[in-house]
């Protein structure tokens, strides 16, 4: 089963085109190009594969042929910060045009703080608290 991150389709401005779909997936790590969009498939550790909604295919099959794991909002921001290290300051997330007023709406903080800790990474740790003042500065 592929794990899908969805944050931009719930975060970024509307205007934006949509054209890259990122996967974290068990096996290596890869990007495919093709006319409609980019795919981007990143490697990640077994350790972080939690957080994750089941979507099931839909009865008259206009939504998938098998079910998909779909990561909740907080993994997707988690998986999103994990794998982009150079995210440091609030510029870098304000440079992403995330929607600050939609995120701080819809995130758990709750969730999102036990899945932190799940991950146990104090690089990370500190990046979700550039994210947090982000999101509380620009809602």
């Amino acid at each position: 089963m592929v794990k899908l991150n969805r944050t931009a389709e719930a975060v970024c401005p509307s205007n934006l085109p949509k054209k890259s779909l990122q996967a974290n997936v068990a096996g290596p790590t890869q990007v495919l190009h093709t006319p409609l969009a980019s795919f981007s498939y990143q490697h990640l550790k077994p350790t972080p594969y939690f957080g994750y909604q089941v979507l099931r295919p839909t009865s008259d099959g206009s939504q998938f042929d098998r079910p998909v794991l779909m990561a909740t909002l907080e993994k997707a921001l988690l998986d999103y910060c994990y794998l982009n290290p150079h995210l440091a300051t609030i510029d870098d997330f304000a440079a992403m045009r995330l929607n600050a007023t939609l995120l701080r709406e819809r995130v758990d903080p709750a969730r999102l703080n036990t899945y932190l800790t799940l991950f146990n990474h104090q690089k990370l740790s500190g990046r979700i608290g550039v994210l947090r003042h982000y999101i509380n500065d620009y809602a």
